[in-house]
């Protein structure tokens, strides 16, 4: 149980500076000076022990129920290629009987140290391969069979000596198909490995050591490197003496951002749940949320682009809301909590449409979109003149992954006002035309009307006197 409550412990004599591998209700771990590893039931009870001739400073690895772990660099030295001092790889059955053990080089060059170093490193198995790191710029891997070397491929810009964390290995799917900086093509590598070399971060097949990117990660570099993503959302973060965190693009070694806290980063980060989490010596741990976000898209369609205001008429819109389709991107995590599916159609969406009046005032009417992304909106203009209509998604947040904001194109709508607008002249009558007499014409025939007309009523008034 989590919390203040010791549960069991077992004494290792002298300290433990590897961690912990459970594995099948057995707890794997390692003791420094006394040069034992150790295999404990869950009760804290040792079932076994298995002692090495120098101290075990790594973790174990298991694959295939054997367990594989790195002795620290011992006296004896290869002469022929001046490589420095070994250290030895040992293989056990899961009952801790040693079935294999071969040298690895693990030491810094012979010609710069006159004694060994320790390995820190845990080794990475993959089938019957087993992956050291680096060591003297050179990319190292054995076979898990027979103890012999398969490569020890040299990368020219390593800038220091060896891995002093472990190594990642990565299947091939987990990242695009082609590196953009090297050219190598990244389908059928056997894989790839991600390890530090002093203050740089490199990335190599697993086939054949070929180097894909090397990049610096900041002086110097003692944890290992952590993953994270799938192919274009695909992540690489390590930490280093240089007090920063350092996010790679895991395709390229493209830097992506960088964190500086107050204090050296000597441990591996760790992702969970779409945070990255680690500590620093500044005496702090740090939590950061960073998680996929899914580009969406919106779009709209009117029943009309002229309303009149006078008879009431409304105008009716259909929203598509959907996920913008990306072959190379994929929500990994969510997509393994069968929360995300793709890039479909997106439901039970809050989508707004907003209508701006004339004179510029807003107004909001939502809806909720259907199973197949769709809503409708229905809205009546109140007012003559140009109304402009936009639809948009403002996004939504989720644990492991995010939706995007989204808008679609403005269109602009014509309200005619109460009398529907300017009326058509009336049609020229049909039939023959009659010939008009001028108006001039009119107006002085009116006039000579009017004067016979005083002139006959003087001319009467004077016979009757």
């Amino acid at each position: 149980d989590a919390g203040p409550f010791k549960v069991f412990t077992v004494s290792t004599q002298f300290n433990v500076r590897s961690s912990p591998i459970i594995y099948n209700d057995r707890i794997y771990v390692s003791s420094c000076h006394n040069n034992l590893t150790y295999c404990i039931d869950l009760n804290g009870r040792v079932i076994w022990a298995f002692k090495t001739k120098t101290p075990v400073f790594g973790s174990v690895a298991i694959e295939n129920n054997y367990i594989y772990f790195l002795e620290s660099a011992g006296s004896t030295k290869i002469v022929s290629d001046s490589e420095g001092y070994v250290g030895t790889c040992h293989k056990l059955d899961m009952s801790g009987n040693e079935v294999l053990s071969f040298p690895v080089r693990c030491d810094f060059y012979a010609d710069t140290y006159s004694t060994p170093l320790p390995s820190w490193q845990t080794p990475v198995v993959v089938g019957d391969r087993v992956y050291i790191g680096v060591n003297n710029r050179r990319a190292l891997c054995y076979n898990g069979t027979n103890g012999k070397l398969i490569f020890a491929t040299e990368l020219r810009y390593i800038l220091a000596e060896r891995s002093h964390g472990s190594a990642t290995y990565v299947p091939d799917t987990y990242l695009v198909t082609r590196n953009a900086t090297s050219g190598q093509t990244f389908a059928t590598t056997g894989g790839k490995v991600f390890c530090n070399g002093g203050p740089t971060m490199a990335c190599f097949r697993g086939d054949n050591g070929f180097a894909l990117w090397q990049a610096w990660g900041g002086w110097e570099i003692f944890g290992s490197p952590t993953f994270s993503g799938m192919r274009h959302s695909a992540l690489l973060y390590c930490g280093s003496e240089s007090y920063g965190m350092t996010v790679w693009n895991a395709s390229t070694g493209t830097p992506i951002s960088w964190y500086t806290t107050r204090g050296g980063l000597v441990s591996s980060p760790a992702v969970w749940d779409g945070k990255l989490y680690f500590g620093s010596q500044d005496n702090k741990v740090y939590c950061f949320e960073d998680h996929p976000v899914q580009e969406m898209s919106i779009s709209m369609s009117l029943d009309k682009m002229q309303v009149n205001v006078s008879r009431n008429e409304p105008i009716t819109i259909t929203i598509k809301l959907t996920g913008v389709t990306n072959p190379d991107f994929q929500l990994n995590e969510a997509m393994e909590r069968s929360a995300y599916k793709g890039s479909p159609p997106l439901p039970n969406a809050k989508v707004i449409v907003t209508f701006t009046d004339p004179d510029g005032k807003d107004v909001n009417v939502t809806a909720t979109t259907d199973n197949m992304g769709n809503a409708v909106v229905t809205y009546t203009p109140n007012k003559p003149g140009q109304w402009k209509v936009i639809a948009w998604y403002e996004g939504e947040h989720k644990p492991t992954y995010s939706y995007g904001y989204a808008f679609s194109d403005q269109v602009v709508i014509e309200a005619l006002g109460t009398t529907g607008g300017e009326q058509p002249p009336p049609p020229p009558p049909s039939g023959p035309t009659t010939p008009t007499i001028p108006t001039e014409w009119i107006i002085a025939a009116v006039a000579v009307i009017v004067i016979m007309a005083i002139a006959a009523i003087l001319l009467l008034k004077r016979r009757k006197k």
